[in-house]
């Protein structure tokens, strides 16, 4: 889902991910640990600025995509010619200056933010006797990765 960078719009890529990020928030809707949950919302911006990087492919475009974007021409420049890979790139200040949060939600991206500042509705908190309990955060990011790569 995430995986393909080329060929595939930021929006497109936002509207197939916005239905799966509800569903595990409506899953999880009784863990109000708010933490977890930004966690993940920074980790996929984070992949979803990766995308952004890769798919700019040589350094001229991401320089002058970056001055685009409202970086100065010297950082720009430094930035693109770096050497160093998309995903180091996707979480330097440098894309964060360039690509903010209210691009991602101008697209449609979900944010749970949203929902963690609404009140909860009278629900039972706690797990059910003999349940497994809430999985961790990284093990719900790794096994959304792994069944979409």
């Amino acid at each position: 889902m995430i995986n393909s960078a080329r060929g595939t719009s930021l929006k497109t890529t936002i509207e197939r991910i916005t239905p799966v990020l509800r569903g595990w928030r409506n899953y999880y809707r009784l863990d109000t640990r708010k933490k977890y949950w930004s966690e993940m919302d920074e980790r996929i911006r984070h992949h979803l600025r990766k995308l952004i990087w890769i798919a700019w492919k040589r350094p001229k475009t991401r320089e002058r995509n970056l001055i685009k974007l409202g970086l100065d021409p010297e950082t720009a420049w430094k930035s693109s010619v770096n050497g160093r890979g998309a995903w180091w790139n996707s979480g330097q200040a440098h894309m964060n200056l360039a690509i903010k949060n209210r691009r991602f939600a101008r697209l449609g991206l979900f944010y749970d933010d949203l929902l963690m500042k609404r009140p909860l509705r009278n629900r039972t908190v706690g797990a059910v006797r003999g349940g497994r309990g809430n999985p961790t955060l990284y093990s719900i990011i790794c096994s959304f990765f792994e069944s979409h790569f």
